[in-house]
């Protein structure tokens, strides 16, 4: 697989992590994965703390270009971090430690 698809694939998932946040109602992809109900969201999430090994690369900007970068632990944690950051800024949610 190469780099771009695997963009691709990471920025799709952390569009369903930032809508499942919003309080939309999840259909299509979003609903698929959910494996509990959706989020009783009364309120408006404004910041999010993520933890693991993807937070290390949303939180920073490492190199994450090419498939050895992106697989460098064996898995795409390094670009979903880098398109969970990307996807949280564009939409406003701010990323705190």
């Amino acid at each position: 697989m190469d780099p771009m698809t695997l963009e691709i694939i990471c920025r799709r998932m952390a569009e369903v992590v930032l809508n499942s946040l919003k309080g939309s109602t999840l259909t299509g992809l979003e609903g698929a994965l959910m494996m509990t109900d959706a989020l009783r969201l009364d309120y408006e999430v404004e910041s999010v703390m993520i933890s693991g090994g993807v937070a290390d690369h949303a939180y920073t900007t490492s190199p994450c270009d090419t498939l050895d970068e992106i697989a460098r632990y064996g898995d795409i944690g390094p670009m979903l971090g880098r398109q969970v950051r990307q996807v949280f800024k564009g939409n406003g949610m701010e990323l705190i430690r």
